[in-house]
């Protein structure tokens, strides 16, 4: 699946899954709560910054 077609709305779904993107760190990300964010507001945030950079990235 293309970045471009991930949706913030499947990635929180899939968010507890250990499977998905075993590399992060759960608590690192649910620290957006220190910035005022929600966890939805910072996934949003995240992946909107990597579809942005997609091709840099190699996604």
């Amino acid at each position: 699946k293309k970045l471009g077609a991930v949706e913030a709305t499947s990635v929180r779904k899939r968010f507890k899954e250990k499977s998905f993107a075993a590399g992060a760190s759960r608590e690192g990300i649910a620290a957006c709560s220190d910035l005022d964010m929600t966890l939805d507001e910072f996934i949003e945030l995240g992946l909107k910054a990597m579809q942005d950079a997609a091709e840099e990235l190699g996604l």
